[in-house]
């Protein structure tokens, strides 16, 4: 499956990932159907 990951900040890839898998009675897999990404600036600079 095809998942978001973050590397590092202002570093996140589109990859190729295993399927998530329920191993614990208390885990849970969760799908996120939309998202909201914002960047902060550097202090100073013009929008």
């Amino acid at each position: 499956m095809r998942a978001t990951t973050i590397h590092a900040p202002y570093d996140m890839r589109v990859e190729d990932v295993p399927e998530p898998l329920v191993q614990l009675p208390t885990d849970a897999v969760v799908r996120v159907l939309r998202a909201l990404h914002l960047r902060q600036r550097p202090v100073g600079l013009p929008w």
